[in-house]
């Protein structure tokens, strides 16, 4: 992804006049190996690049990773429902009358940082990722025994 310039400051006048442009170049780089990532933000710096924005880390199969969550939230729902179920002495309808998925909030990723010169690759913090679910589930109870 590129993005190239957009105008600066305008110089009030009539008519007004441009006093200047900037520009930028947003690149979207893949690493496989979290360990080469120092080395290839050095080489952006190198190369003339001051400012990094959106470092984040992301699973390559996340979809599968995601698809247990959810399976796990079901599940856990289920169990609570059986656990206020019993508390209250009611059996309970095996399935939910109604399910529904919650939005995920997306991975956040680090905050914008200025660039700094470096004598050797700088050091990447990895993190931990984070794979969250969420489900709504309604479930009956049967006051008839």
């Amino acid at each position: 992804m590129i993005r190239t310039s957009f105008p600066g400051s305008f110089i009030k006048q009539s008519p007004p006049a441009l006093s200047g442009y900037e520009v930028e170049h947003w690149l979207r780089i893949t690493v496989r190996d979290p360990k080469k990532a120092g080395s290839i933000y050095e080489t952006g710096v190198t190369h003339g690049a001051n400012l990094a924005r959106g470092l984040e880390f992301r699973l390559a199969n996340e979809p599968v990773y995601y698809q247990q969550a959810l399976a796990r939230d079901v599940h856990n729902a289920k169990e609570k429902a059986l656990a206020i179920a019993r508390a209250l002495g009611l059996p309970l309808y095996d399935l939910p009358v109604e399910l529904k998925e919650e939005p995920a909030s997306p991975p956040t990723p680090y905050s914008q940082t200025a660039v700094a010169a470096f004598s050797k690759a700088p050091p990447i913090q990895t993190q931990d990722v984070a794979i969250c679910a969420s489900v709504k589930a309604i479930f009956a109870y049967s006051f008839i025994s």
